[in-house]
């Protein structure tokens, strides 16, 4: 077995991410292993006929297996999808779309408008050719009334006509117009920057043939969104283990070309067993990133080379701070609640050392993060002076002076009226994994005097965590978490009044200005929405709904037999490359030796 590894540095936004994040704290400077791992392979031999693209999906939890762009949740669900289904549109190195992939976008700032053109050869698996109806039919589903997933947001409710449809004062999205089969036109209320990353847009179309003559209500448990999805992606699905494993094979009809390795097989390894399986050639790579806490135990194997970039992931502390409300598809703020005091959360975020996390559980791989808009965006992001960051001492104080005492001399500090303060954290269970990190956060908190529990006792299996959390379970006053922002930074979707995501349920009519003021037209103009984006920041600093914790620089391990993986992130100039294009030099992944 021959390999030669073409070694591409890690982009500047990564080795920035590393140093701005790691200085001060006593680890020392300068490059590390991690800033040199490459993000493109590149392997020797001749790419073989036929063979099967084997493909980890790390996790402990069965996926839901949702199928379907406006219906999924998990992004276990995503995963399957992301590679293997999707890819309508290109980014350029700003994670903007752009000119180049199967569908096209236009955006009107002064007629208000955004137009999709869509590419002749992009076709579903089934030879059906993909048209303006089936990005339109998204709009349909969302806007439903019968819809229950969370993707009809502040952002589509700007499209003309969708709340009269939705409200059932109209039949059709008058602000929906299908040119021809190929040129989809879709008026606005309003337009903003967030427009040219694919806001207000569907990412992805959906089979209307398939789809139109299913009820809204019962899309979530059809054969069509279960069984037998259409792709119009490189490969499609033929068989699902539910939970377990999927099937693909190459479409065909790809706008591109059928693919170059005919089938793909996915499938649930758990975090605990993939270093094996690893080692023993079970997987050509992995998805999504692999587990950084065990980089260590696969960087030196001789028949993987390990790759890394920086995400648009941050995890994070959250604080309960309201109901979401049902009826009016809104966040009600209650600072009332127990987490309600400023200064007990951010105490809270004074008290927990994420650099030592970030060196003994993650390799360096989890930096402490200092915004909420990750440091890839390098237009947006700010080290701002004022991010709360690990300070014990500062955490007491803040604590002491804002009338939290241990009245009872138990060794845990009541509230500031006298009556006891226990805390309820939700954290994920991730093996021994989750173990630990549930032990650092509560035995962080205690040791500056507050008496934190684990919510059920333990770390809570993923699909159940984030039921809790996104229904508001009373059992919880904290959770521990993680978002990715995706290509776009804008924060609406998270922290908007209307959004369904906003779990911590914090707004206030100030955040609302700033939102707006970050999606208005004015942000077109490059200074304004900076300097939107710099009060985003400032606003949630001061006041600490939620915490940034740590970034992510993401890992994955690449076998031998995989002939040439580019993980670089987007850029203007960059061809198109997808799974698609992936070749394999040997029958069966390479083992290593011993």
């Amino acid at each position: 077995m021959k390999k030669q590894s073409k070694w591409l540095s890690l982009s500047l936004a990564a080795m920035l991410l590393l140093t701005a994040c790691t200085g001060g704290t006593g680890t020392g400077g300068g490059t590390t292993e991690v800033d040199a791992l490459p993000t493109i392979v590149e392997n020797e031999g001749e790419p073989i006929e036929g063979g099967v693209l084997k493909v980890g999906m790390i996790g402990s939890s069965p996926f839901k297996g949702m199928f379907c762009a406006p219906l999924y949740l998990g992004a276990d669900d995503a995963m399957v999808m992301q590679y293997t289904m999707w890819g309508a549109f290109m980014l350029d190195a700003d994670f903007k779309i752009r000119d180049g992939g199967p569908v096209s976008l236009a955006v009107d700032v002064e007629n208000k408008t955004s137009t999709l053109t869509i590419d002749e050869k992009y076709t579903w698996n089934d030879g059906t050719p993909v048209t303006a109806m089936d990005f339109a039919y998204y709009y349909y589903i969302i806007a439903d009334p019968d819809y229950t997933g969370v993707r009809y947001d502040d952002e589509m409710r700007t499209v003309v006509g969708i709340e009269d449809y939705h409200n059932g004062t109209s039949e059709t999205i008058s602000g929906l117009e299908i040119k021809d089969d190929k040129t989809l036109v879709v008026h606005l209320t309003k337009v903003s920057p967030s427009n040219l990353w694919g806001g207000a847009i569907p990412f992805e179309p959906v089979p209307y043939h398939q789809l139109k003559d299913i009820p809204v209500k019962d899309l979530e448990s059809s054969d069509a969104v279960r069984k037998n999805p259409l792709s119009a992606g490189p490969y499609y699905i033929t068989e699902i283990v539910s939970g377990e494993k999927v099937m693909f094979k190459a479409n065909e009809y790809f706008w591109k070309g059928k693919a170059l390795i005919p089938e793909v097989m996915m499938e649930l390894v758990n975090p605990d067993a993939v270093v094996e399986a690893i080692q023993m050639g079970k997987y050509d790579f992995v998805l999504t990133s692999f587990p950084a806490d065990k980089y260590n135990e696969v960087v030196n194997l001789n028949n993987v080379t390990v790759i890394g970039r920086p995400t648009y992931i941050y995890d994070y502390t959250g604080f309960k701070l309201g109901k979401w409300d049902t009826t009016n598809g809104e966040v009600v703020t209650d600072l009332t609640m127990k987490m309600g005091d400023v200064n007990l959360r951010k105490a809270m975020g004074y008290a927990l050392d994420m650099e030592a996390i970030n060196q003994q559980l993650f390799n360096g791989l989890r930096p402490p993060a200092n915004s909420l808009i990750p440091p890839l965006f390098t237009n947006f992001h700010t080290d701002n002076p004022n991010a709360i960051s690990y300070d014990k001492e500062k955490a007491i104080q803040i604590l002491d002076d804002a009338g939290y005492k241990d009245v009872d001399n138990d060794g845990f500090r009541e509230n500031p009226d006298g009556s006891k303060l226990q805390i309820n954290v939700a954290t994920l269970a991730r093996g021994d994994l989750g173990d630990s990190l549930a032990l650092f956060y509560t035995q962080s908190w205690q040791d500056v005097g507050l008496d934190t529990v684990l919510t059920t006792g333990r770390p809570i299996e993923y699909n159940s965590f984030y039921d809790k959390v996104q229904n508001d379970d009373a059992d919880i006053d904290v959770f521990m978490a993680g978002w990715s922002t995706g290509s776009n930074p804008e924060p609406s979707a998270l922290y908007g009044k209307n959004a369904l995501f906003n779990y911590i349920r914090f707004t206030t009519p100030e955040l609302e200005q700033i939102l707006k003021d970050i999606n208005s037209e004015q942000a077109f103009d490059d200074a304004f929405r900076n300097d939107a984006y710099k009060r985003f920041e400032e606003y949630m600093i001061e006041h600490a709904p939620i915490i940034p914790n740590n970034y992510r620089i993401e890992v994955n391990v690449i076998n031998d037999r995989v002939k040439y993986f580019d993980w670089s992130h987007p850029d203007s100039e960059k061809p198109y490359s997808s799974w698609a294009e992936l070749q394999l030099t040997a029958a069966e992944p390479y083992a290593h030796e011993e």
